[in-house]
């Protein structure tokens, strides 16, 4: 059985990972490239379309290219 997300926080470019810590899914609003740092320090750059829930254990974020309205999700 998978656990429900319980928070969800916006999402801003930053150079320094999540006040939350490692979230467990982004969802990306409006489509575009975001450059997404993982959790074991490697970074992705990752087309995204609108509406996409990324499974990801990301630290943070650090361009979004285009993209727009995206949130970090948290168990």
């Amino acid at each position: 059985m998978q656990i429900p997300y319980t928070r969800v926080v916006a999402v801003a470019a930053r150079t320094a990972q999540f006040p939350e810590g490692l979230c467990d899914a982004l969802y990306i609003g409006a489509a575009g490239t975001l450059t997404i740092v993982l959790q074991g320090g490697n970074s992705v750059a990752l087309p995204c379309i609108a509406g996409q829930t990324l499974p990801i254990k990301a630290s943070y974020v650090s361009s979004l290219g285009a993209a727009t309205s995206v949130f970090a999700f948290y168990r």
